[in-house]
């Protein structure tokens, strides 16, 4: 405490040498400075908000929209208010025919585009509230219009003739449908024209037609392609750019719209794929099922579709409703000059706003199941001199494919020729095994090539996939052939096919021959540049002409087998009879060569073409056929020592190699009785 009073004496002293002068003047410093500060923010706060109303579009405000809008809305629900009151004060007798809410449907439809044009910087609420209001809107128009309606009386009236309707038809407006001249071509597509939204739609429609009637009419000024089925229609800058699209009523089509264009409109497609430029407004998707749509534009709305996969560029967050399984990746579409489109239409670069998707049927703070993220796919295109068009796809994923299949069982067979090698103390049958242990190396290093997108056309190594698939195919028909040679030096139907004339030798050589040629042609009429109605998405018609192909080349085999057959009972042997089983299990081999030569050229024939679809499941047995067949010529008896089959090849077997071809009915009766018996063993070191 004692030093606690010269502190205090000090303190107060300090305290008395500040007058109040000073400590006033201390204080109006302070507080100038303080409001220097707060005018500099102040001006600098001013400065960013002008910088920034310069560089916005005026007509981006979204507080000047809603006040627009609340205007126009007021003035339609008095317009609507009043003509009500009209048709109740008549009586509703003669109301008229509703002419005179014609044009309040036309301002509504407007509003309805300014609404739309406005979704990519309209907050989500103030969105689904204009939304809202336009519904209501449209609805009490209807509601007016039906009321004005002057009601029919009864009266027994003929049907109007057909020249009438046809005179008729002429009404409808000329800017409501311009058909294409490629659209034109197909045999099936409609020529139904889209009228005005006013005198299409009877009065009494559901929401949902009124929504549509109404996006038809904001689209009715341009394109209209509707009613193909099967087709690809290829649209270059000349003649789609500027214009307004809308595809109506597809399936199985592929649209490439390869132009930036003012507006789209898609309502009614069916496993088609779309392809198109930037898009300087907003673009509509309504009733799409299993379609591939990639588009860019300013806002992208999507109702009522299922199981699509969109790819995105967009300025706003994409609005789905009443959807179901759809998958979302970034727009990767490029052809000449889409860089400049993007950019000019303010879609450069990507903001990442394709993977930012609003569900309205999904109100919870979890994330909605109706759509997720999907893995991205790069599509380049180019015209060439002709016109055609050329897709390329890479997509990423390790998803399990036809490819990965085949690679597994390639494996599988590995590992069994390996260990069937490792147990085989006969040296002829230990190359055979290690031939083929080597040809099933080979493919399976392509087909892991393949199954990791390395084989790609981009990426250069497709050379190097087909190297090694012809070469493990090479290796398999390379033993085949060794042990049909060998059959034809020692077995009856060989001895018979060498006593056929050279005539009959050559009507039979095509016959087999003709397999790998019909695969690698129809390989390339399928996957090659054709014409567009065979190159077209169709997936039943690759189907048909997958599984009849097969059909044909399997009855051709069938009957080179039965060629074989008829020579060797030609010969006349006695012992025919016994060797029958071996015959007709080499009349088996020739079959199966011929479709595994068919399914093998098959393949790497598509896989040259670059149009190999990987996912698609129609392809799947012959991804898998010459495998399976592979596993069928490859029956060696000490595999099968009790099936029928087996046991007619140990007698063929033992009747040429064992007994040193001498094709006696004793030594292939005692080869018999071994192979049924289980105990037939071939001589250790024999040749073939």
């Amino acid at each position: 405490m004692a030093q606690a009073e010269p502190a205090g004496g000090q303190a107060g002293e300090f305290i008395d040498t500040l007058d109040a002068p000073a400590a006033a003047g201390h204080a109006a410093g302070m507080l100038a400075r303080l409001a220097e500060r707060e005018a500099e923010r102040t001006a600098a706060a001013e400065a960013r908000a002008q910088a920034v109303a310069v560089a916005a579009d005026p007509r981006e405000s979204v507080d000047r929209f809603l006040e627009d809008f609340a205007a126009h809305r007021q003035q339609l629900e008095a317009e609507l208010e009043a003509a009500a009151a009209g048709s109740t004060s008549s009586g509703g007798e003669s109301g008229g025919d509703g002419g005179a809410l014609a044009p309040l449907l036309q301002r509504i439809v407007d509003l309805e585009k300014a609404v739309a044009d406005a979704a990519y910087f309209l907050p989500a609420y103030d969105l689904r509230q204009a939304t809202l209001a336009l519904a209501a809107l449209r609805e009490r128009q209807e509601v007016g219009a039906a009321a004005l309606q002057p009601r029919r009386r009864f009266a027994f009236n003929r049907k109007a003739p057909k020249a009438a309707a046809a005179a008729a038809a002429p009404a409808a407006p000329a800017g409501s449908e311009q058909q294409h001249p490629q659209q034109q071509t197909g045999g099936s597509a409609p020529a139904a024209a889209v009228a005005d939204g006013a005198a299409a739609q009877p009065p009494a429609l559901g929401t949902q037609q009124q929504q549509l009637a109404s996006k038809q009419a904001q689209h009715a000024g341009g394109r209209t392609i509707r009613g193909l089925r099967d087709q690809v229609l290829v649209l270059q800058r000349a003649d789609a750019a500027g214009q307004e699209f809308t595809l109506s009523d597809l399936e199985g089509c592929t649209v490439y719209l390869l132009a930036p264009l003012a507006g789209l409109f898609l309502h009614g497609v069916r496993r088609c794929s779309v392809y198109t430029g930037p898009v300087a407004g907003a673009c509509f998707v309504e009733g799409a099922e299993d379609c591939t749509l990639m588009i860019a534009a300013r806002q992208v709305r999507i109702h009522a579709a299922h199981r699509c996969d969109l790819y995105l560029r967009v300025r706003s967050h994409p609005i789905i409703e009443h959807s179901t399984t759809l998958r979302f990746a970034p727009y990767a579409a490029s052809y000449g000059g889409s860089e400049g489109d993007l950019a000019d239409q303010g879609l450069e670069p990507d903001g990442g706003m394709w993977s930012q998707v609003h569900d309205f049927g999904w109100l919870r703070a979890t994330q909605s199941p109706h759509w997720q993220v999907h893995g991205a796919e790069s599509v380049g295109f180019t015209s060439d001199d002709g016109g055609r068009l050329k897709s390329r796809r890479r997509r990423r994923g390790a998803a399990m494919t036809p490819t990965v299949g085949a690679a597994a069982a390639v494996a599988a067979l590995f590992f069994v020729f390996l260990i069937g090698a490792a147990a085989s103390f006969n040296l002829a049958r230990f190359r055979v095994y290690l031939l083929l242990g080597l040809s099933c190396l080979l493919r399976g290093v392509g087909y892991a090539l393949k199954a990791s997108n390395a084989a790609s056309p981009a990426s250069g190594k497709a050379a190097s996939y087909l190297a090694l698939t012809a070469a493990g195919y090479g290796i398999s028909l390379a033993v085949i052939c060794l042990l049909l040679g060998c059959w034809w030096k020692n077995s009856d139907a060989g001895a018979g096919l060498r006593r056929l004339s050279i005539g009959s030798r050559l009507l039979i050589a095509p016959v087999i021959a003709l397999g790998p040629i019909c695969g690698c042609v129809l390989a390339g009429l399928i996957y090659g540049d054709t014409s567009p109605a065979v190159k077209a998405d169709a997936a039943t018609l690759r189907e048909a002409v997958a599984w009849g192909m097969l059909a044909v080349l399997t009855l051709i085999s069938a009957i080179a087998g039965l060629a074989t057959l008829l020579a060797a009972r030609q010969r006349g042997s006695s012992s025919v009879k016994a060797g029958a089983d071996p015959d007709l299990l080499v009349a088996v081999l020739l079959a199966c060569c011929s479709l595994l030569l068919v399914s093998g050229s098959f393949r790497v024939a598509a896989v040259y073409h670059h149009s190999l679809v990987d996912n698609d499941a129609t392809f799947y047995p012959l991804q898998a056929l010459p495998e399976l067949l592979e596993i069928l010529l490859l029956l060696w008896p000490k595999l099968m020592p009790r099936a029928a089959l087996g046991r007619g090849f140990a007698r063929w077997w033992a009747a040429t190699h064992h007994q040193g071809g001498s094709g006696s009915s004793g030594a292939i009766t005692n080869a018999s009785s071994a192979a049924e018996s289980g105990t037939l063993k071939v001589a250790k070191g024999s040749e073939w």
